[in-house]
């Protein structure tokens, strides 16, 4: 019977062990790149996906738009403002930084799920149901899907 509950024991151990270590926080990258010299800039944006299994808890961002056209930087770097500054007001959960230079405007970008009104984004954007779980939960999977329609590389 000891015996019984040795092997008990052990087990209940190594799938409380198991099951702790596949609740890890995973980070998923992606990159776009998008030539538009044609309009006079280029743009890189990488994209770090932080999730626990398949929930997205949050997004960084860092995007990076260079031109030789300061008209075409005080573009991006009024728009880019005003844009997350409008999110962050309606929905929260974004937190943002953007910088301009000479040659570029970088935009450093955090969005945090748990902090923002999924519900009301949801409601208000309502393609974005393909990319959330049944708890409003963005996923994995449709997260990749949104970068990936962009025409981002994401990690497999």
């Amino acid at each position: 019977m000891k015996k019984f509950f040795g092997v008990l024991f052990l087990l209940s151990f190594m799938f409380l062990i198991t099951g702790c270590m596949s609740n890890k926080e995973v980070v998923t990258k992606c990159e776009l790149t998008s030539d538009q010299s044609s309009q006079g800039y280029n743009l890189k944006t990488t994209y770090q996906i932080y999730s626990k299994g398949n929930v997205v808890n949050k997004v960084s961002m860092n995007e990076v738009v260079t031109s030789d056209k300061e008209n075409v930087l005080t573009y991006f770097e009024t728009y880019l403002n005003n844009s997350y500054k409008s999110l962050d007001d309606k929905y929260g959960g974004y937190d943002f930084k953007i910088t301009k230079t000479t040659k570029d405007v970088s935009s450093n970008v955090t969005i945090d799920y748990n902090k923002m009104n999924l519900k009301k984004y949801i409601s208000d954007n309502s393609s974005m149901k393909a990319f959330v779980n049944k708890d409003n939960k963005m996923t994995l999977k449709g997260v990749k899907k949104i970068y990936e329609t962009l025409g981002a590389t994401c990690e497999k």
